[in-house]
């Protein structure tokens, strides 16, 4: 008599990403949230759902190394020699107990936290992933700012380079002929040349100004880039991102003292 056994199942292969749209787990089935920090949220998804999440998120997203989503995330910003992770992992896998070298009893809990040594892989993990949301926050805040710099009308800042060249050509020839400059000139009620100064003047502000903002956000992506210890890239999370360094740090370096803070972290962005 012949027996049918039902079909093993496949285990789907999981993705992982940052990002802050979160709308899309009413879409996505089985995406599930690993961790959190400063509206950006690391994410699993199974494999059959990368191509909905990949056409339908909104905003910047990141792929993220499987180590990184798990360890990175879940130890953030841990400068204890040990940490604490549950045996289960949130999206149903079991935490690689032999891999990081934890004897486990037979009879452990499965929902018991577990000491796990803060090794150099999972801290490389960790600062991979604090540099990720830092990078992400600070993109999408110079972003912000570059786009406040223009505040003329969608007719006005497609006609500007259009301006620009017949203000360019009308300082180098002033015969040259400036359809666009001359109407704007007689409907703002100036000379010629007076409009092609101010467009120039606006050009020239505008290109200083995105200078002055592609400085200011390289120079504080830089530091982040280069911190080279967790508890580096926890001074900077507080002092460029208003993210409290955890307390055993800060009364570490004098910032809490007696269990009270005399140093404030600061609201807001401090670059």
């Amino acid at each position: 008599m012949e027996t049918n056994y039902p079909a093993p199942i496949t285990k789907l292969k999981r993705f992982y990403f940052l990002t802050k749209d979160i709308r899309l787990a009413n879409s996505i089935h089985d995406l599930r949230v690993l961790y959190s920090n400063m509206d950006w949220y690391a994410v699993s998804i199974p494999e059959t759902e990368v191509v909905i999440f990949s056409t339908n998120v909104q905003g910047k997203y990141y792929p993220i190394e499987r180590d990184v989503a798990f360890k990175g995330f879940k130890s953030f910003s841990d400068i204890r020699p040990e940490t604490k992770v549950l045996r289960q992992e949130v999206d149903g896998e079991l935490v690689s107990f032999d891999s990081e070298g934890i004897a486990m009893a037979p009879d452990s809990d499965e929902g018991k936290k577990i000491a796990v040594p803060m090794d150099e892989h999972r801290t490389e993990c960790v600062m991979k992933a604090m540099k990720l949301i830092a990078k992400a926050v600070i993109e999408e805040e110079f972003d912000k700012r570059f786009m406040l710099l223009d505040t003329a009308s969608t007719m006005e800042a497609l006609t500007f380079e259009l301006q620009y060249e017949e203000a360019k050509a009308y300082k180098e020839d002033n015969t040259s002929e400036c359809p666009l400059l001359h109407e704007m000139s007689i409907a703002r009620n100036v000379l010629l040349v007076d409009m092609v100064n101010m467009v120039l003047a606006g050009r020239k502000k505008y290109k200083d100004q995105v200078i002055d903002l592609m400085k200011r956000m390289n120079a504080v992506k830089y530091k982040f880039k280069i911190a080279s210890s967790i508890r580096e890239l926890n001074r900077l999370y507080e002092d460029y991102l208003g993210v409290a360094m955890p307390e055993q740090q800060a009364m570490e370096e004098g910032r809490v003292v007696e269990f009270e803070r005399v140093v404030p972290v600061k609201v807001g962005f401090q670059f």
